[in-house]
């Protein structure tokens, strides 16, 4: 299996990396939830397989962005199913830091 995780790194100077790939994983899920309330849904064990993030470290990726105000979070039942989980929703735009750093001119040249 060839998974990637991606984040925002600008954010992640502001909150950290693991708060950053959560910020992006409740993107990438709200976009694609059957919910009209803007939360999504994903398991801890489902975020650690796409990110090799722990549950322990996630959980406190999400006190981190609770007491930042940047997420809420709220367990009811996953929609058509009896199963109750976490659902995440971003409430507002995180703060980033636009890092200064330049493309070098550093040129590669390849023989053939």
């Amino acid at each position: 299996m060839n998974l990637t995780a991606g984040y925002n790194a600008d954010i992640a100077r502001v909150y950290g990396i693991n708060e950053a790939l959560l910020l992006d994983a409740i993107t990438f899920w709200g976009r694609h939830s059957r919910r009209k309330d803007g939360y999504c849904w994903f398991t801890a064990e489902e975020f650690e397989v796409k990110t090799a993030i722990k549950p322990s470290a996630m959980k406190r990726a999400i006190d981190k962005l609770i007491a930042a105000e940047i997420i809420e979070v709220k367990n009811t039942y996953i929609i058509g199913t009896q199963t109750k989980c976490r659902h995440f929703k971003i409430t507002q735009t995180p703060k980033s830091e636009v890092s200064k750093v330049e493309q070098s001119d550093y040129t590669e040249t390849v023989q053939s």
